[in-house]
């Protein structure tokens, strides 16, 4: 948890990784709208979900 911590407090280190996030919701997002397959496209929105918990991370390790 303290690694965690370290991440979420540190400002640069954080933009930097919820940038890099937000490029994978991007690339996420144009792949969905590339795709056929339902399957393909339940699986894309389960990684865009994931990744925006993660965006949330910093809420989640203040809180406790």
């Amino acid at each position: 948890m303290s690694k965690i911590k370290e991440l979420t407090n540190n400002k640069e280190l954080w933009e930097a990784f919820v940038e890099e996030l937000q490029r994978s919701i991007v690339n996420y997002q144009r792949t969905m709208e590339q795709t056929d397959k339902p399957s393909d496209i339940y699986r894309l929105q389960g990684a865009v979900s994931a990744v925006r918990r993660l965006m949330q991370l910093k809420d989640m390790m203040n809180v406790k």
